[in-house]
């Protein structure tokens, strides 16, 4: 197995379980103990994670929070978002407006967009609003605030006064978890911005790949009932025996 594609491997295990142990992931792989620790190494170098004795845990933020690096986020369960995006894309006519959460799933819609041009987009995520700058017929807006290091992400008071200004048609939103009930976010602030990004459209859909399904993080960001509609793959929709509200749009 090739290097890189071992450590996508590792940063999704990472993901789902919150922490590897270097044998496992050696008997797993079929690959020395001494090649597992240099890819920790690495994977460290780049902030992608912490080494711990025997193994490795998700990069910690600093403010007791875990949450994954975009880096992370971009390498893992990528089939499933590119498919929960194509779901999402069915939301999107020309002409509308939209606002995109910062995240790997929203990033994965905003690539498609520009089949659904001319539109008007909103963003808290600079890796957004970056590659939406380049596609013809998109009137990209990012809401400034404080830069969230390591996840690209805009936040704090400046970014909830404008996005008070703002009355979008669909919000396509992101989360850290979900449950049967609730969508939930590392921190309080996340929780704060999604549901300011929320208020700010009248259509309002959940996109979570099914690594999110069961999880509850530390803040409560609604009920899937304040959802529209939630997008999630077909490991949730088909593979759990009791599996989130999923709407369709009419």
């Amino acid at each position: 197995m090739l290097a890189k594609r071992r450590h996508q491997q590792i940063l999704s295990l990472l993901e789902s379980k919150g922490e590897v142990k270097i044998r496992e992931l050696a008997r797993d792989f079929g690959v020395s103990t001494m090649t597992i620790r240099r890819d920790l190494e690495g994977l460290e170098d780049e902030g992608l994670l912490l080494r711990t004795h025997g193994g490795a845990i998700v990069s910690p933020t600093g403010d007791g929070e875990a949450e994954v690096p975009l880096a992370n986020k971009q390498a893992t369960h990528q089939r499933e978002k590119q498919q929960i995006a194509e779901m999402a894309l069915e939301w999107v006519s020309p002409g509308m407006s939209l606002i995109l959460d910062a995240g790997s799933t929203t990033a994965a819609l905003a690539q498609q967009l520009q089949a659904k041009a001319p539109l008007t987009v909103v963003t808290t995520d600079l890796e957004i609003a970056r590659y939406l700058s380049d596609c013809s017929d998109i009137e990209v807006f990012l809401t400034g605030g404080q830069v969230k290091g390591g996840v690209y992400r805009l936040e704090g008071d400046y970014t909830l006064h404008l996005l008070r200004a703002v009355a979008a048609d669909v919000a396509f939103i992101g989360c850290d978890g979900f449950t049967n009930d609730c969508a939930y976010a590392h921190t309080i602030a996340q929780a704060s911005l999604k549901q300011a990004i929320m208020s700010a459209a009248t259509e309002r859909i959940l996109m979570a790949d099914s690594s999110k399904y069961g999880r509850v993080a530390f803040s409560k960001v609604a009920s899937l009932d304040d959802f529209t509609a939630i997008m999630t793959d077909d490991s949730v929709r088909e593979g759990t025996t009791a599996s989130p509200r999923l709407q369709e749009r009419d």
